[in-house]
């Protein structure tokens, strides 16, 4: 019994669309794979405290269409993302 949870799962069906958050961890990596609805914004919380050792999809943060980095805090990377569906990855 008990443990570290290393997977959690969550859809919400709003007036906008669908909001999934879907994440995990393994392997030294925690990996979220997120949708945000047309004509929404949110903000994503990644724990990774150097905003370059993100990725989204195969391609480095830096690059990722739709992402603006916010800030960096407490050993956490805070993101502004756009409308669309995104893979995150960070090392932990």
């Amino acid at each position: 019994m008990g443990g570290a949870m290393t997977s959690a799962k969550a859809t919400l069906e709003t007036m906008r669309g669908l909001i999934v958050s879907d994440w995990k961890t393994g392997e030294g990596l925690f990996n979220l794979a997120c949708t945000v609805p047309v004509g929404s914004t949110a903000t994503v919380i990644l724990p990774a405290s150097n905003p370059a050792s993100i990725r989204e999809g195969n391609r480095p943060l830096a690059q990722a269409s739709g992402v603006k980095l916010l800030r960096t805090e407490a050993g956490k990377t805070f993101l502004s993302v756009e409308s669309g569906s995104y893979q995150f990855s960070c090392g932990m």
